[in-house]
């Protein structure tokens, strides 16, 4: 199995740069899907190419996966920069001398739900609901409410 694969990954080489595709050996990646938790596989050898260890998430037309295929990764990777630019937000939403709530509610329109919700059509399933996606993604735009108004609490 190990074997058969480094010789497809040679062949798929030779076949790039036989059409004068360059292949750069520090970018060449590979991800191996399986469907349960299995032990990670050793590192392929493939001649012409540093020895590959295998990736545990990659990313793919702009979506993050892992070694499932699942999107945790992906809906992770963008709540947690929303939540960043929450953060930052509510830095600058102070009660004296802050940003006006008008003008942080459109940034949080704009931006925020935006990332947070990035691939939301792809990853969402209106008749199977993934809690475990949704509240990632609750906890960002719950912090970017709270950075909005200009209200806190300080007892």
């Amino acid at each position: 199995m190990r074997a058969g694969l480094a010789t497809k990954v040679s062949r798929v080489l030779e076949a790039l740069t036989s059409l004068h595709y360059p292949v750069a050996p520090a970018k060449t990646e590979y991800l191996v899907i399986t469907p349960g938790a299995t032990a990670p596989p050793e590192p392929l050898l493939v001649t012409g190419l540093p020895a590959l260890r295998p990736k545990t998430k990659a990313r793919w037309l702009g979506f993050w996966l892992n070694n499932r295929l699942k999107f945790d990764v992906h809906v992770k990777h963008w709540a947690d920069k929303a939540g960043a630019v929450a953060a930052h937000l509510r830095g600058l939403s102070k009660t004296v001398r802050g940003i006006p709530p008008v003008q942080a509610v459109v940034v949080a329109k704009a931006y925020i739900s935006e990332v947070a919700l990035y691939g939301a059509e792809v990853w969402r399933r209106p008749r199977k609901p993934q809690a475990q996606y949704l509240a990632t993604v609750d906890k960002s735009l719950k912090q970017a409410a709270k950075a909005v108004v200009p209200a806190y609490r300080t007892t």
